[in-house]
């Protein structure tokens, strides 16, 4: 999903709704990956987990205060909060290095 194939930018979940449209999941069963606050927020707005990751353009105080389900220190980690996304608990933060 391109800025050019919605209407609405992040937060606006538009993007994130439109995916998982087109892939057929459910946004209980989806996780949205970002580094950003927006990222959360539009998350969020899509009622999809919020995991962030430290490599961007956010520090982990900032991500913190926005409470992502997941502040991961790197995409490395990406693999085991996708396999064991079931157990992730919403609006928790905890953070995995």
């Amino acid at each position: 999903m391109l800025g050019a194939d919605v209407s609405r930018r992040k937060p606006d979940p538009e993007g994130i709704l439109k995916c998982l449209a087109e892939l057929g999941v459910a946004p209980d069963a989806a996780i949205y990956v970002g580094d950003t606050p927006v990222d959360i927020q539009a998350s969020r707005a899509a009622g999809v987990r919020a995991v962030c990751v430290l490599t961007g353009a956010g520090d982990s105080a900032l991500l913190s205060s926005h409470w992502p389900d997941r502040l991961v220190s790197s995409h490395a980690r990406l693999a085991e909060i996708v396999t064991s996304h079931e157990a992730l608990p919403r609006g928790e933060l905890a953070a995995v290095r």
